[in-house]
This record gives structure tokens, C-alpha cells and sequence, in this order.
């Protein structure tokens, strides 16, 4: 009796351990989906589509929509800081690398 016992106890926290795992997963491939829509409408069909040298202002524009949507989206936060980067303005680049950062390395810890 105690074997028929520990090995129905045994199954049902196998069971139960594999039902949390899947919600998790459910609820991430959710946040990777809007959040690949979000880049797709606010960097693929929106940056990508100003030359942030000589159109800064509507490159940015567009990132800081996205943000506006969803500002723990790491790749939007790098976005806007590579054109500084690339003009070497380290100083004003750091300041939003700062925020990819903090989304990339911590992302299910988001405010």
C-alpha cells in the first residue's frame, strides 16, 4: 500500500510541475509575439526607413512610439542608442544603452 501510494504522490507532482512550465511558456511566446510586432511596425517599417545621420529626429521619433507602446522592449532601447554610438557621442548613447541593459539581462523582472 505505501508503494502504490508514493508512486501515485510521485505522478501527481510530476503532473502538476509540468502544467506550471507550460503556462510559462505560454505566457512568454505571448510577449515575444507583440513584441516582435511592435518591432516589426516601429523599426523595420518605421527607423529603418529615415537615415538616422541626416533625419534624426523622425529615426528617433519612431523608436520613442515604440517606446511608448512598450518601453521594456530591450532591442528598442539599443535602436536608439546606436546612432550616438556611431556618431560618438558615447555619453548620450550610454544613457539609453543603460535601459537595453536592464531589459535584456532582467526581462521577466520588468517595471
Amino acid at each position: 500500500m505505501k508503494k502504490l501510494t508514493t508512486i501515485l504522490l510521485i505522478f501527481i507532482v510530476l503532473i502538476s510541475c509540468g502544467q506550471t512550465n507550460s503556462k510559462e511558456e505560454i505566457i512568454s511566446e505571448e510577449k515575444t509575439v507583440s513584441e516582435e510586432e511592435i518591432i516589426k511596425k516601429y523599426v523595420t517599417n518605421g527607423a529603418k526607413k529615415f537615415n538616422y545621420t541626416f533625419q534624426m529626429n523622425e529615426y528617433q521619433k519612431c523608436l520613442d512610439d515604440g517606446l511608448k507602446v512598450d518601453s521594456t522592449i530591450a532591442y528598442l532601447w539599443q535602436q536608439k542608442a546606436m546612432p550616438y554610438f556611431k556618431a560618438k557621442k558615447y555619453e548620450v548613447g550610454m544613457k539609453y544603452l543603460e535601459h537595453n541593459v536592464i531589459y535584456e539581462v532582467y526581462p521577466y523582472q520588468k517595471k
